[in-house]
């Protein structure tokens, strides 16, 4: 017999106010999926993660829990989408376009261990900083196109 309520939803990693799943929820989710990718992963090897948001909020969430789980920065590629929607198009700086693969390096416990004591990216700006310095690299890159 089939479940009357599918909730296979709970369990998502998401921003969204009908699950009543703020941003500090989505850091925590985000926070404990990077801590079992950490458990998982042999050191000095990497996890790629890509998504697609508009909002700087989103990239520095996604930034500062996989360094609160021990991972390090190592590059953001940008990725065009292979056709530009219509309103992409017409409002080529207020629309998001393309996504970011964000690459994270496992290191080794020890210094794992040393960043927690530590805590020296901790401040949002600092994470807002590095997510900024790093667009404006891909537009400069670009040319100031869209892709």
């Amino acid at each position: 017999m089939f479940p009357k309520e599918i909730d296979w939803w709970k369990e998502e990693i998401v921003i969204n106010e009908k699950q009543e799943k703020d941003v500090n929820i989505y850091y925590s989710l985000l926070k404990n999926s990077f801590e079992n990718a950490w458990k998982v992963l042999k050191p000095d090897h990497y996890m790629v993660v890509t998504f697609h948001s508009s909002f700087i909020e989103v990239y520095n969430t996604v930034i500062r829990a996989a360094h609160s789980a021990g991972f390090d920065l190592e590059k953001i590629i940008y990725q065009p989408p292979a056709v530009r929607s219509a309103k992409q198009s017409l409002h080529p700086y207020t629309s998001a376009v393309g996504d970011y693969y964000i690459q994270f390096r496992k290191g080794s416990d020890e210094n794992r261990e040393k960043k927690r004591k530590l805590r020296i990216l901790k401040d949002e700006d600092v994470f807002e900083r590095i997510v900024l310095l790093n667009v404006r690299r891909i537009i400069a890159e670009r040319k100031g196109r869209a892709y």
